[in-house]
């Protein structure tokens, strides 16, 4: 009995601390530089045998789906349309290191901080929340606090 009586408040502590950090967050409004209208980049598979060329500025977030990464583009229209190839996250994250706004935020996500407005945050971690998309994106609890700030403009 009393090992549930301290798991309830440690989890709530846990809680009321996220959710403190998240709005601090949030109130801070970190403005992230802007890059070029278009800047089209090319991801390759790591034998070379697929790619997929897109305009960086259009992609709001990259999922790992297995031995798949599927990412979410937004089109003119405003929808947002998902292309799927065979790679790994790290090869993912290896190519597209040289933009700033796009970050590795979890072990299953990238993503693209220009989309990303809002931070919640409860006992089991912080969410990435944008008008953009329906879900929300975890954010991995080893991501640093710093870098979460500098993610939200």
């Amino acid at each position: 009995m009393p090992i549930i009586i301290f798991v309830f408040i440690d989890e709530s502590i846990s809680r009321k601390k996220r959710e403190n950090i998240a709005k601090n967050i949030n109130d801070s409004h970190y403005t992230l530089p802007v890059v070029s209208e278009k800047e089209i980049t090319t991801i390759t598979t790591k034998n070379n045998d697929e790619f997929l060329e897109l305009n960086i500025n259009n992609l709001v977030y990259i999922k790992s789906e297995g031995n798949y990464v599927g990412f979410f583009i937004a089109s003119n229209n405003n929808q947002i349309k998902e292309t799927v190839i065979r790679t790994t996250m790290k090869n993912i994250d290896s190519q597209l290191t040289k933009n700033k706004n796009i970050i590795r935020c979890h072990k299953s996500y990238i993503v693209n901080a220009n989309f990303f407005h809002k931070i919640t945050g409860n006992a089991r971690g912080y969410q990435l929340i944008s008008s953009k998309i329906e879900n929300s994106i975890p954010v991995s609890r080893n991501f640093s606090k710093t870098l979460l700030q500098n993610l939200i403009n």
